[in-house]
């Protein structure tokens, strides 16, 4: 799957030559169009349809966030059903993707897809995407 490959290089770039944390910020924002291509790319590998990108929230050294770890969360639905939606869940600097269906499991035509996304689940109800078989 690319889209580990895109997260490791991202961390490997995020802190070089840092001036503040509103860089890590800045690169961030600047990634996230990449990251969520290639994830989208991977997410049409496995199941045949194409994401769309709702909203992402960035962590940056928050404290109630997973151990400051830093984080990009992609609020993500497929392509042309917006009633279907999924959180991946990135931290960056540990080189893990989850994934979790947050709505629409309902939907008889994506049952498929929420059944292999939740058969892999952790104690959190996240799944990592590479685990998606």
């Amino acid at each position: 799957m690319n889209s580990y490959e895109t997260i490791k290089n991202t961390s490997s770039t995020l802190y070089l030559d840092l001036k503040d944390e509103s860089d890590i910020q800045k690169r961030l924002e600047d990634a996230v169009q990449e990251i969520h291509s290639q994830i989208s790319s991977d997410f049409k590998d496995l199941f045949g349809h194409v994401l769309s990108l709702s909203d992402f929230h960035i962590f940056v050294d928050d404290e109630t966030y997973r151990q400051s770890a830093t984080g990009l969360i992609l609020d993500e639905t497929i392509l042309n059903n917006g009633k279907f939606k999924i959180r991946i869940e990135c931290l960056i600097d540990h080189g893990k993707i989850w994934i979790k269906v947050k709505e629409g499991k309902e939907i008889p035509d994506f049952s498929k897809i929420v059944k292999r996304i939740e058969s892999a689940q952790n104690f959190e109800g996240l799944t990592e995407l590479k685990e998606i078989k």
